[in-house]
């Protein structure tokens, strides 16, 4: 059995999702959208980190030109916080010089 941690599809966090979606979303998504529970659907929150990096996820994708694909390389080298210290310090960032300008203009 499979539930949602963050919102996805018609799917609320916590929701029990099919055993089909469940295992197509976490091929497709590198950010895991759904988590494997016991038989018995359990009424925690999703892991703080899990749900940061989703939220971060999310946020990357919502700026126009940053596509899933670069949301997913910029959290293999950043978290949230790590980014807005290295724009902060005006460290040159690791990505094409369009995606590094949308995060400045962003995070700067």
């Amino acid at each position: 059995m499979y539930r949602a941690i963050v919102e996805i599809g018609e799917y609320k966090v916590g929701e029990e999702v099919p055993t089909e979606k469940a295992e197509y979303w976490l091929k497709v998504y590198k950010i895991p959208q759904v988590e494997k529970v016991d038989e018995e659907v359990k009424e925690s929150e999703p892991e703080e980190e899990t749900k940061k990096e989703v939220d971060f996820y999310n946020e990357l994708i919502a700026i126009k030109g940053i596509g899933h694909q670069t949301a997913e390389d910029i959290i293999e080298v950043f978290s949230r916080e790590k980014l807005i210290n290295a724009i902060k310090n005006k460290e040159k960032l690791p990505f094409r010089n369009d995606i590094e300008k949308k995060l400045r203009e962003k995070y700067g």
